[in-house]
């Protein structure tokens, strides 16, 4: 959930508990989902992250290790995404994906 801080810290107190957080780029997930499925043995060749957003869903598939798509469909414009790839030209916030395509769709 966007902007989920200050409920979160109110939960925390609440319950006397910290929160863990699991959402992207953090690796959490990916580990539950593998270990879940039991594919924690499975080369990580096999699996792949698609998404627009090269703070989140880029940088979470570079942190877990997996190849990345990056789609110019939404948040990244090609602009940004040919300075990331081309130039190596970004912050320390966001991921550099394999791969890049205009859209997802058949």
């Amino acid at each position: 959930m966007p902007s989920a801080g200050s409920v979160i810290k109110c939960v925390e107190t609440a319950a006397q508990q910290t929160a863990l957080m699991m959402g992207k780029p953090d690796t959490t997930a990916f580990d539950t989902i593998r270990n879940d499925h039991g594919w924690m043995n499975e080369d990580l060749s096999k699996f792949i992250m698609i998404g627009d957003n090269l703070e989140t869903d880029i940088k979470f598939g570079n942190n877990c290790g997996i190849d990345s798509v990056l789609v110019l469909s939404g948040v990244t414009n090609e602009l940004k995404a040919e300075a990331v790839v081309l130039q190596n030209s970004k912050h320390e916030s966001e991921g550099t994906p394999n791969y890049v395509m205009q859209r997802l769709s058949y």
